[in-house]
Protein backbone atom coordinates (compact mmCIF):
# COMPACT_ATOMS: atom_id res chain seq x y z
CA UNK A 1 0.00 0.00 0.00
CA UNK A 2 3.04 2.26 0.22
CA UNK A 3 4.05 2.05 -3.04
CA UNK A 4 0.88 3.20 -4.26
CA UNK A 5 0.64 6.36 -1.97
CA UNK A 6 4.24 7.08 -2.69
CA UNK A 7 3.19 7.83 -6.53
CA UNK A 8 1.15 10.56 -5.93
CA UNK A 9 2.76 14.11 -6.92
CA UNK A 10 0.44 16.51 -5.15
CA UNK A 11 1.41 16.59 -1.70
CA UNK A 12 -1.63 18.77 -1.15
CA UNK A 13 -4.19 16.07 -1.83
CA UNK A 14 -2.84 14.42 1.72
CA UNK A 15 -4.45 17.35 3.59
CA UNK A 16 -6.56 15.79 5.37
CA UNK A 17 -4.51 12.33 6.36
CA UNK A 18 -2.38 15.17 7.81
CA UNK A 19 -5.44 16.32 9.89
CA UNK A 20 -6.19 12.06 10.59
CA UNK A 21 -3.11 11.35 12.12
CA UNK A 22 -3.05 14.29 14.74
CA UNK A 23 -6.05 13.08 16.05
CA UNK A 24 -4.63 9.74 15.84
CA UNK A 25 -1.86 10.50 18.38
CA UNK A 26 -4.30 12.51 20.61
CA UNK A 27 -6.51 9.31 20.86
CA UNK A 28 -3.46 7.49 21.30
CA UNK A 29 -2.09 9.78 24.27
CA UNK A 30 -5.77 10.12 25.77
CA UNK A 31 -5.95 6.35 26.05
CA UNK A 32 -2.11 5.74 27.30
CA UNK A 33 -2.46 8.20 29.96
CA UNK A 34 -5.78 6.96 31.33
CA UNK A 35 -4.37 3.21 31.59
CA UNK A 36 -1.62 5.09 32.77
CA UNK A 37 -3.64 6.59 35.64
CA UNK A 38 -5.95 3.33 36.32
CA UNK A 39 -2.73 2.05 36.94
CA UNK A 40 -1.03 4.16 39.46
CA UNK A 41 -4.92 4.05 41.42
CA UNK A 42 -4.10 0.18 41.17
CA UNK A 43 -1.36 1.03 43.17
CA UNK A 44 -2.41 3.34 46.01
CA UNK A 45 -1.60 6.23 43.79
CA UNK A 46 2.28 5.75 44.34
CA UNK A 47 4.98 6.61 42.02
CA UNK A 48 7.36 3.59 40.74
CA UNK A 49 10.30 3.57 43.56
CA UNK A 50 12.76 2.63 41.06
CA UNK A 51 12.53 6.24 39.30
CA UNK A 52 15.87 7.22 38.59
CA UNK A 53 16.13 11.08 37.91
CA UNK A 54 19.58 10.74 35.40
CA UNK A 55 20.45 7.63 33.47
CA UNK A 56 24.22 7.67 33.90
CA UNK A 57 24.15 4.17 31.65
CA UNK A 58 22.79 5.39 28.57
CA UNK A 59 21.37 8.42 28.85
CA UNK A 60 23.80 9.64 26.05
CA UNK A 61 21.31 7.38 23.51
CA UNK A 62 18.97 10.03 24.26
CA UNK A 63 20.41 12.38 23.13
CA UNK A 64 19.81 11.06 19.41
CA UNK A 65 16.19 9.57 20.34
CA UNK A 66 15.97 13.46 21.40
CA UNK A 67 17.02 14.73 17.88
CA UNK A 68 14.32 11.88 15.93
CA UNK A 69 11.57 14.43 17.28
CA UNK A 70 12.85 16.76 14.27
CA UNK A 71 12.36 13.95 11.42
CA UNK A 72 9.47 15.79 10.18
CA UNK A 73 11.27 19.09 10.16
CA UNK A 74 11.95 18.35 5.92
CA UNK A 75 8.26 18.91 5.28
CA UNK A 76 7.24 22.03 7.01
CA UNK A 77 8.13 23.74 3.90
CA UNK A 78 6.34 21.89 1.72
CA UNK A 79 3.53 21.90 3.57
CA UNK A 80 3.48 25.56 3.56
CA UNK A 81 3.66 25.88 -0.09
CA UNK A 82 0.37 23.73 0.32
CA UNK A 83 -1.35 26.56 2.84
CA UNK A 84 -3.68 29.33 1.58
CA UNK A 85 -2.40 31.65 4.18
CA UNK A 86 1.43 31.14 4.37
CA UNK A 87 1.68 34.34 5.96
CA UNK A 88 0.08 32.91 9.59
CA UNK A 89 1.78 29.64 8.97
CA UNK A 90 5.02 30.72 11.62
CA UNK A 91 2.94 31.51 13.75
CA UNK A 92 0.83 28.24 13.61
CA UNK A 93 4.12 26.53 13.61
CA UNK A 94 5.10 28.13 16.73
CA UNK A 95 2.18 27.34 18.28
CA UNK A 96 2.44 23.83 17.44
CA UNK A 97 5.72 23.23 18.22
CA UNK A 98 5.36 24.73 22.23
CA UNK A 99 2.46 22.27 22.59
CA UNK A 100 4.33 19.39 21.32
CA UNK A 101 7.02 20.39 23.49
CA UNK A 102 4.63 20.26 26.46
CA UNK A 103 2.67 16.50 25.02
CA UNK A 104 6.82 15.38 25.00
CA UNK A 105 7.64 16.93 28.96
CA UNK A 106 4.08 15.55 30.45
CA UNK A 107 3.92 12.23 28.62
CA UNK A 108 7.68 10.90 28.96
CA UNK A 109 7.72 11.98 32.58
CA UNK A 110 4.34 10.58 33.74
CA UNK A 111 4.53 7.37 31.69
CA UNK A 112 7.63 7.14 33.33
CA UNK A 113 6.98 8.10 37.00
CA UNK A 114 3.70 5.38 36.73
CA UNK A 115 5.44 2.40 35.38
CA UNK A 116 9.13 2.53 36.97
CA UNK A 117 12.84 2.04 35.12
CA UNK A 118 12.18 -1.91 35.45
CA UNK A 119 9.00 -2.36 33.76
CA UNK A 120 9.89 -0.25 30.82
CA UNK A 121 13.17 -1.74 30.17
CA UNK A 122 11.49 -4.35 29.40
CA UNK A 123 9.11 -3.21 27.02
CA UNK A 124 10.78 0.09 26.17
CA UNK A 125 7.39 0.65 23.79
CA UNK A 126 4.78 1.94 25.86
CA UNK A 127 2.18 0.55 23.73
CA UNK A 128 3.30 -2.75 24.81
CA UNK A 129 2.55 -2.32 28.38
CA UNK A 130 -0.51 -1.75 27.88
CA UNK A 131 -3.36 -4.57 28.25
CA UNK A 132 -3.61 -6.28 24.48
CA UNK A 133 -6.99 -7.51 25.18
CA UNK A 134 -8.59 -4.78 25.39
CA UNK A 135 -10.22 -3.43 22.69
CA UNK A 136 -9.57 0.52 23.18
CA UNK A 137 -5.82 -0.57 23.46
CA UNK A 138 -6.45 -2.62 19.98
CA UNK A 139 -8.63 0.33 18.55
CA UNK A 140 -5.00 2.62 18.94
CA UNK A 141 -2.83 0.11 18.26
CA UNK A 142 -5.11 -0.07 14.37
CA UNK A 143 -5.52 3.84 14.45
CA UNK A 144 -1.87 4.33 14.85
CA UNK A 145 -1.03 1.77 11.87
CA UNK A 146 -3.60 3.62 9.42
CA UNK A 147 -2.11 6.56 10.28
CA UNK A 148 1.43 5.51 9.53
CA UNK A 149 0.36 4.29 6.06
CA UNK A 150 -1.42 7.37 5.46
CA UNK A 151 1.43 9.75 6.46
CA UNK A 152 4.10 7.98 5.31
CA UNK A 153 3.95 9.37 1.48
CA UNK A 154 4.55 13.05 3.26
CA UNK A 155 7.31 12.20 5.49
CA UNK A 156 8.95 10.46 2.68
CA UNK A 157 8.29 13.35 0.10
CA UNK A 158 11.32 15.41 0.67
CA UNK A 159 13.86 12.50 0.70
CA UNK A 160 11.91 11.28 -3.17
CA UNK A 161 12.22 15.10 -3.55
CA UNK A 162 16.27 14.92 -3.05
CA UNK A 163 17.06 12.07 -5.08
CA UNK A 164 15.28 12.63 -8.06
CA UNK A 165 16.58 16.15 -8.54
CA UNK A 166 20.15 14.05 -9.08
CA UNK A 167 18.76 11.26 -11.03
CA UNK A 168 16.61 13.10 -13.27
CA UNK A 169 18.03 16.30 -13.61
CA UNK A 170 17.57 17.88 -16.96
CA UNK A 171 15.38 15.46 -18.25
CA UNK A 172 12.30 16.55 -20.11
CA UNK A 173 8.46 15.45 -19.19
CA UNK A 174 8.33 12.21 -20.47
CA UNK A 175 6.35 8.68 -20.33
CA UNK A 176 9.77 7.39 -19.60
CA UNK A 177 11.01 9.86 -16.91
CA UNK A 178 7.43 9.44 -15.32
CA UNK A 179 8.02 5.80 -14.42
CA UNK A 180 11.29 6.32 -13.56
CA UNK A 181 10.85 8.38 -11.09
CA UNK A 182 7.61 5.58 -10.04
CA UNK A 183 11.20 2.93 -9.99
CA UNK A 184 12.84 5.38 -8.13
CA UNK A 185 10.19 5.65 -5.35
CA UNK A 186 9.50 1.93 -5.28
CA UNK A 187 13.25 0.94 -4.25
CA UNK A 188 13.17 3.52 -1.39
CA UNK A 189 9.44 2.29 -0.29
CA UNK A 190 11.17 -1.56 -0.58
CA UNK A 191 14.38 -0.46 1.05
CA UNK A 192 12.98 1.44 3.87
CA UNK A 193 10.62 -1.75 4.43
CA UNK A 194 13.44 -4.11 4.79
CA UNK A 195 15.31 -1.65 6.84
CA UNK A 196 12.18 -1.55 9.25
CA UNK A 197 11.83 -5.23 9.21
CA UNK A 198 15.78 -6.08 9.85
CA UNK A 199 16.46 -3.72 12.85
CA UNK A 200 12.72 -4.03 14.59
CA UNK A 201 14.13 -5.69 17.64
CA UNK A 202 16.50 -2.94 18.68
CA UNK A 203 14.03 0.47 17.20
CA UNK A 204 15.11 2.26 19.99
CA UNK A 205 18.58 2.11 19.05
CA UNK A 206 18.12 2.61 15.48
CA UNK A 207 16.35 5.35 16.02
CA UNK A 208 18.87 7.00 17.98
CA UNK A 209 21.20 6.75 15.43
CA UNK A 210 19.27 7.84 12.84
CA UNK A 211 18.63 11.22 15.14
CA UNK A 212 22.30 11.55 15.86
CA UNK A 213 23.28 11.45 12.30
CA UNK A 214 20.43 12.26 10.27
CA UNK A 215 18.23 14.81 12.10
CA UNK A 216 20.66 17.10 14.34
CA UNK A 217 22.44 18.33 10.74
CA UNK A 218 19.02 18.50 9.13
CA UNK A 219 17.31 19.91 12.54
CA UNK A 220 20.26 22.06 13.75
CA UNK A 221 24.03 21.73 12.10
CA UNK A 222 23.30 22.76 8.42
CA UNK A 223 20.33 25.93 9.27
CA UNK A 224 22.99 27.43 11.26
CA UNK A 225 25.49 27.04 8.80
CA UNK A 226 23.21 28.03 6.19
CA UNK A 227 22.50 30.94 8.16
CA UNK A 228 26.11 32.13 9.26
CA UNK A 229 26.89 32.10 4.77
CA UNK A 230 23.60 33.59 3.79
CA UNK A 231 21.94 35.82 6.31
CA UNK A 232 24.10 36.42 9.32
CA UNK A 233 25.52 39.96 9.68
CA UNK A 234 26.75 40.98 12.57
CA UNK A 235 29.66 39.41 14.60
CA UNK A 236 26.59 38.29 17.29
CA UNK A 237 24.64 36.28 14.87
CA UNK A 238 27.96 34.56 13.44
CA UNK A 239 28.81 33.77 16.64
CA UNK A 240 25.43 31.98 17.56
CA UNK A 241 25.14 29.99 14.34
CA UNK A 242 28.92 28.89 14.77
CA UNK A 243 28.23 28.09 18.24
CA UNK A 244 25.10 26.11 17.33
CA UNK A 245 27.11 24.70 14.36
CA UNK A 246 29.99 23.52 17.13
CA UNK A 247 27.34 22.08 19.55
CA UNK A 248 25.38 20.02 16.81
CA UNK A 249 28.86 18.31 15.67
CA UNK A 250 29.36 17.11 19.31
CA UNK A 251 26.24 16.25 19.62
CA UNK A 252 26.64 14.04 16.44
CA UNK A 253 30.06 12.11 18.29
CA UNK A 254 28.95 11.46 21.50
Amino acid sequence: MYVPLTLVRKMEKFAFFHVFADIAILIGIITIVTYATMYLADNDWTFSEDVEMINTRTFLSFVGMAAYTFEGIGIIIPVMETTSRPDLYPRILMIVIGLLTAFYIFFGNYTYFVYGKEKLSQDPMITQILPNDEIPVTAVKVIWIINLILTYPLVIHPANMVIESYLFNGWAKSFRRKWSKNVSRTLLVAFTVVLAISLMKTLDRLESINGAFACIPLAFLLPSLFHYKLIAETTKEKTIDLTIAVFSFFLQIV
